[in-house]
């Protein structure tokens, strides 16, 4: 599948089986924004739960209501595991917040290395 564009903050593709969504520099990802991109992921993967590769490598930061959005039961349903990415100290604080306090519906894990991130998804096949 050919890498699309969600908006002006986000792209999306799958390749080999695994949804690959990216933010682009400099975004403060919000609410309404995660909301475009969940619904762009349940178009492309049809309903059925894929593996997530998720990188934020380039995110300014997340907004409170976009991270309990993500956690929420309106993305129940859609990943089997999510492996996020990023070489960034403070979305690495972030992130591992967000996985330890929000409860994210499936597994989910901080990877600062691409191969790594896939080898955990690839586990859950």
């Amino acid at each position: 599948m050919d890498e699309i564009e969600i908006g002006d903050h986000f792209t999306m593709m799958i390749k080999n089986g695994i949804t690959h969504i990216s933010v682009k520099p400099d975004t403060t990802v919000e609410l309404e924004m995660v909301q475009k991109v969940v619904q762009h992921q349940r178009e492309i993967q049809k309903g059925s739960p894929y593996l997530v590769l998720l990188d934020v490598s380039k995110a300014y930061g997340v907004t409170r209501e976009a991270r309990e959005y993500t956690s929420s039961e309106a993305v129940e349903g859609l990943q089997i595991a999510m492996a996020m990415l990023t070489q960034s100290l403070p979305i690495r604080l972030l992130a591992n917040f967000f996985i330890k306090f929000d409860n994210p519906p499936a597994p989910t894990k901080m990877f600062n290395d691409y191969d790594l991130a896939i080898s955990w998804l690839e586990s859950y096949r």
